[in-house]
């Protein structure tokens, strides 16, 4: 995507791409009887035929900030000398087998954090076919939490950032 943020291309993306697969970024610790992978749940990327939709916590941690890149770059955060970096796939912890299946609506929720010009909302859906959908949520501090169905609205808390505004995209 060009700089700055087009929800019309964003759209376009979600019609057009075929998703499969959640990625989180993790660091592996090899200094372990048995190595261990300790997710950064600061950034997910949920990858597709054309690239990945990154969704990375905002630096006041109140808002996600989504963005279409064609690979993983790790950030600056991420980079520890002690540990190696991996991906870890958790899309069938949270889908199931529903991937490789293409984005069927979209849901996201707005309040006076939000900033649409630059991609940055307070929590998203997306459904994959008629019941299966995936939520994240910016936590204030812990990094993004990840759900499913009707986990947004047991989330979204009108106190913090000020009221919730839905926005909704359908096939």
């Amino acid at each position: 995507m060009a700089s700055g943020f087009d929800w019309d291309e964003m759209l376009a993306f979600l019609r057009q791409a075929r998703f499969e697969d959640l990625l989180l970024p993790c660091h592996l610790d090899r200094d372990r009887p048995i190595p261990l992978a300790a997710p950064w749940f600061f950034t997910a990327y949920l990858a597709t035929d054309l690239g990945y939709l990154q969704v990375r916590m905002s630096d006041d941690h109140g808002s996600l900030l989504l963005s279409v890149t064609p690979e993983v770059v790790p950030e600056e955060d991420w980079v520890q000398d002690d540990n190696e970096l991996i991906l870890c796939s958790i899309e069938t912890q949270l889908l199931g087998s529903v991937l490789p299946a293409r984005c069927t609506g979209l849901r996201y929720w707005t309040n006076g954090e939000s900033d649409l010009a630059r991609g940055r909302i307070r929590c998203l859906e997306l459904s994959f076919g008629d019941q299966t959908q995936l939520v994240l949520d910016a936590m204030r501090i812990d990094g993004i939490r990840m759900g499913t169905a009707g986990d947004a609205e047991r989330w979204l808390d009108d106190m913090a950032g000020g009221p919730n505004t839905v926005h909704e995209w359908r096939r």
